[in-house]
């Protein structure tokens, strides 16, 4: 049986920086942000 990861979710005081880094990092496409400021970045 696979392991398969869908969802990591991230506290932290900075997000537009931590989205952007992670966004280069994994090659990932910022794709929508919640209504309480929450990023949600996919492949």
């Amino acid at each position: 049986m696979a392991l398969v990861i869908e969802w990591v979710i991230v506290d932290c005081e900075d997000v537009e920086n931590m989205s952007a880094f992670w966004s280069a990092a994994l090659d990932l496409e910022h794709i929508w942000t919640g209504p309480r400021g929450g990023y949600l970045l996919a492949a």
